[in-house]
């Protein structure tokens, strides 16, 4: 009897991909996703995709939408992919009443890994140098520090997605007015002149099972990444390591770096959940089993082989003139990666993106807010515990 798998945030291409790769496998796929239309909802790597309520306006609903299709269906692991982790975290409890394993963390460790400043805080515990950091509570206290800053600095919220909400500050800079209060912190950064690096790891119980690292050469927006490619570094792999032993960390977990002309490693900001990482796991048979069972040795990608995002690497590239600036190289790149969402075994997603592209865009108007901040609205989380 093959192992039935419920997935949540089916809008995203690495949920997606990941159902896929559980199919390949032999395994019987299912998603729970609170918008109507999203990319799974077509896909031949899906047996049924379940409508469910917004976490973030129902969250008991929501838990409880999830554990009727556990029942009905047998399922026996549900992995959440996206933002919505935060409210599967807080309900895992309720949720393993029914028999099923919660493939994440208690949300306290989701907590601290998410929030910029706690994060901060437990890197510098464990010994480690990430960029001068400070938490500021109200608009005066921001104010007043940059008044005795000298070096150029970073201002965000402790709660941020895809590089929003980021402003860069120098001495002299008109201090921008910003909406922050002991319930929505935020902090002021060194900047570090350097490479941006993300990681994505699989974790379980506290051991490494799985590893790959890629650096931010085309994004959407500030801070989403559309082009990926394996690459290594030891000291990186060390830090997730370390990271995930000490926290006894299971789940999916992502770090954002910068390393400096001198080689130097920053680890900036953390995403307990599912990234763009994930592509680079394409066709590996061992990587969907590390969510079922622990391997002996880590997995790691390929290195000859780069992914996309294939549309909005060319609307973003057209967009900020990176596509003309840099043809040769784009048009290099752009030809020689791989599409995560093409596939000649399940092609309907890929044509279902124009659909979901005008349902993003149509609430991009009605909200007016930007397109990356639509694709979370219903899912983020951001509170203090």
């Amino acid at each position: 009897m093959s192992t039935n798998i419920l997935l949540t945030g089916g809008r995203a291409p690495v949920t997606l991909h990941l159902a896929r790769l559980f199919k390949e496998q032999g395994f019987r796929v299912f998603v729970a996703e609170s918008e109507k239309i999203h990319l799974c909802k077509v896909s031949h790597s899906i047996e049924e995709s379940f409508l469910v309520p917004k976490p973030n306006e129902d969250h008991e609903g929501y838990i409880q939408a999830l554990c009727r299709i556990i029942n009905k269906y047998n399922i026996s692991l549900l992995v959440p992919t996206c933002e919505e982790i935060f409210h599967i975290s807080i309900g895992k409890k309720i949720i393993e009443q029914t028999g099923c394993q919660v493939f994440c963390k208690d949300i306290h460790t989701l907590w601290k890994l998410h929030n910029k400043w706690e994060f901060y805080k437990l890197v510098k515990n464990y010994g480690y140098a990430p960029p001068p950091t400070t938490c500021v509570t109200s608009h005066k206290e921001l104010k007043d520090f940059l008044a005795r800053k000298e070096e150029k600095v970073v201002i965000k919220p402790v709660y941020s997605r895809f590089g929003s909400q980021v402003y860069f500050y120098e001495k002299g800079d008109h201090v921008p007015h910003l909406s922050i209060s002991k319930e929505r912190p935020w902090i002021v950064q060194d900047f570090v002149q350097g490479t941006q690096y993300c990681s994505y790891s699989v974790s379980s119980h506290g051991k490494l099972l799985a590893h790959s690292l890629y650096s931010t050469k085309y994004t959407a927006g500030p801070g989403a990444t559309v082009f990926f490619q394996h690459i290594e570094n030891v000291e990186i792999q060390k830090f997730v390591s370390r990271i995930v032993k000490q926290e006894n960390f299971t789940g999916q977990i992502a770090f954002d770096f910068f390393i400096d002309a001198q080689g130097r490693v920053y680890p900036i900001e953390c995403n307990p959940r599912s990234t763009s990482g994930i592509h680079l796991f394409d066709g590996n048979k061992e990587f969907a089993l590390s969510f079922i069972k622990e391997n002996n040795k880590m997995i790691t990608p390929a290195k000859d082989q780069a992914y996309m995002l294939g549309i909005p690497m060319l609307l973003y590239g057209v967009k900020s003139g990176t596509a003309i600036k840099h043809l040769p190289s784009f048009f290099k790149d752009f030809k020689g990666a791989k599409d995560v969402i093409f596939s000649k075994k399940d092609m309907k997603p890929f044509f279902y993106q124009i659909p979901v592209f005008f349902n993003i865009l149509r609430k991009a108007m009605k909200y007016k807010i930007d397109l990356t901040a639509v694709t979370t609205m219903d899912i983020e989380w951001g509170e203090n515990l």
